[in-house]
């Protein structure tokens, strides 16, 4: 059974044509570099100054953000990360991602909630600076 990784995304009207396909690709991206299980990669669409809160009781900087995963998501070639529904919106300078996030491992549901991102576009690319998941949880996973 081939699990279904695509991402049903809306958008507000705070959020043009052009910017509404540049934000698919981008964000299919993301997705993808997490199911190939490229560490790497997926990095690189961090922001240096990466916030992530709910995964632990401590906040995760982009570093132990990376090392956390890499065993559940990277080095786990099991692992399938999905985005089942999201939506996006535009404050300011920041565009906002809200929606469901799943991890699979073997196929079973390991983990589940919702996610709110916050990207910054930095020279025609976008830069997750800060991930906020829920309900908080300390993540157990057997490997």
């Amino acid at each position: 059974m081939k699990l279904d990784t695509e991402s049903k995304m809306s958008f507000d009207r705070s959020i043009g044509t052009e910017e509404r396909f540049a934000l698919r690709r981008w964000f299919d991206s993301l997705v993808e570099t997490q199911n190939n299980h490229n560490l790497e990669e997926f990095g690189a669409l961090l922001s240096d100054a990466l916030v992530v809160d709910g995964f632990t009781d401590i906040h995760l900087r982009k570093e132990s953000y990376l090392d956390f995963l890499k065993p559940v998501v990277f080095e786990n070639k099991t692992a399938a990360v999905r985005y089942p529904n999201i939506a996006f919106s535009c404050k300011g300078y920041l565009y906002h991602v809200r929606g469901d996030f799943e991890i699979y491992i073997d196929g079973i549901l390991s983990c589940e909630g919702e996610i709110e991102i916050e990207l910054v576009k930095n020279d025609e690319a976008y830069m997750v600076a800060r991930k906020t998941f829920s309900p908080r949880m300390m993540v157990a996973f057997n490997l």
